[in-house]
C-alpha cells in the first residue's frame, strides 16, 4: 500500500458496515481480471458501481454497456437445451429464461 501511495484509515475509524464495503471494494480491485467478480457479485447480489465507487445491489442496477437494469433471472444462467432433452429431470427451466 505504501509502494501504490494508497491511504488506510485507522481501524477505529470502520464501522461494520463501511470495514464490509472497504473488504469488497478491495476484493473487487485485486480480484478484477480474476474471473471471480462474477460470483461475487452473485453471492452478495452487489455491483461495484464506477460511477459512485460503491456498491450497489444487483438487481435494478443499470449495466453501462446495455443500458438495460439487471434483473433477478440474471443471477442464475439458463439450463442448455441439449442437456434438459437428456435429463427431464432438470426441468423446469431457471426463472426468466423460456423453455
Amino acid at each position: 500500500r505504501d509502494r501504490a501511495k494508497l491511504t488506510t484509515p485507522a481501524l477505529g475509524t470502520y464501522t461494520q458496515a463501511t470495514f464490509r464495503e472497504a473488504v469488497w471494494r478491495e476484493r473487487w480491485h485485486e480480484l478484477a481480471y480474476e474471473q471471480i467478480t462474477w460470483f461475487d457479485m452473485v453471492r452478495l447480489r452487489k455491483v461495484y458501481n464506477d460511477k459512485t465507487n460503491g456498491f450497489d445491489n444487483f438487481v435494478g442496477h443499470v449495466n453501462p454497456s446495455s443500458n438495460q437494469p439487471l434483473q433477478e433471472k440474471h443471477l442464475l444462467l439458463p439450463l442448455g437445451k441439449q442437456e434438459m432433452l437428456n435429463n427431464p429431470n432438470l426441468k423446469p427451466q431457471n426463472p426468466g429464461y423460456p423453455n
